[in-house]
C-alpha cells in the first residue's frame, strides 16, 4: 500500500501501529465507512470496513483504538507493513 484515501481523520499523515492490534489514527470512513488504497503495482482498491466496532471507532463513538481480533486492522497492517508484527 502507498496510498490512503484518508479525508480528514488527521491533521498528519495517517499511520497504523505494526506491532499491537489497535489503530494509530481512526481509520477513514469517509466513502460509506470505507476507504480507498492504491498499491506500488498501479491498482487501488476500495475497502469497506467488516468489523462495526472500526467504524465506531472512527466516527468517535468510541476513544480507545486497541480492537483485538479485528480483520480491519490485521488487513491494513498487512498492506502497509507487509505482515503483522504481533501473533493474533
Amino acid at each position: 500500500m502507498v496510498y490512503v484515501d484518508e479525508g480528514k481523520t488527521s491533521t498528519q499523515s495517517w499511520t497504523i501501529f505494526y506491532d499491537q492490534a489497535a489503530w494509530w489514527d481512526a481509520p477513514p470512513v469517509r466513502h460509506g465507512e470505507g476507504t480507498n488504497f492504491s498499491f506500488a503495482d498501479g491498482h487501488a482498491e476500495y475497502w469497506k470496513w467488516q468489523d462495526k466496532r472500526t467504524a465506531k471507532f472512527a466516527n468517535g463513538a468510541s476513544e480507545y483504538g486497541a480492537l483485538p481480533d479485528n480483520p480491519d486492522i490485521q488487513r491494513v497492517q498487512r498492506a502497509a507493513w507487509g505482515k503483522l508484527g504481533y501473533e493474533p
